[in-house]
């Protein structure tokens, strides 16, 4: 996580791109006890990532990356 958090304030798309991506497996895969504690940062960074792209895949990662927080952690 703190790794994806440095990486997360550039403006790079495509760096921003995978970031995301990153953060929403996290959210899927890694063991509940374990995400749910960065939550709350992951979604910063979401939003961070997503005011700081032009590139539209990048946004898309974005949003991808919050639904799957948002289906595992309501």
């Amino acid at each position: 996580m703190q790794i994806l958090m440095k990486m997360s304030c550039t403006e790079d798309g495509s760096l921003n791109r995978n970031v995301a991506y990153a953060l929403g497996v996290l959210a899927k895969k890694a063991p509940s006890k374990i995400f749910e504690n960065h939550t709350g940062s992951a979604v910063q960074m979401l939003q961070l990532m997503w005011n700081n792209s032009d590139e539209d895949d990048a946004k898309d990662n974005c949003m991808c990356g919050l639904l799957k927080i948002l289906q595992k952690y309501p």
